[in-house]
């Protein structure tokens, strides 16, 4: 999924790994 995408590349990937902790 395009959104899917989006999302990811608006959020960014180091706050994603603070939100799961990493």
């Amino acid at each position: 999924d395009a959104d899917s995408d989006d999302l990811l590349m608006t959020f960014g990937i180091d706050d994603l790994n603070h939100l799961l902790g990493r």
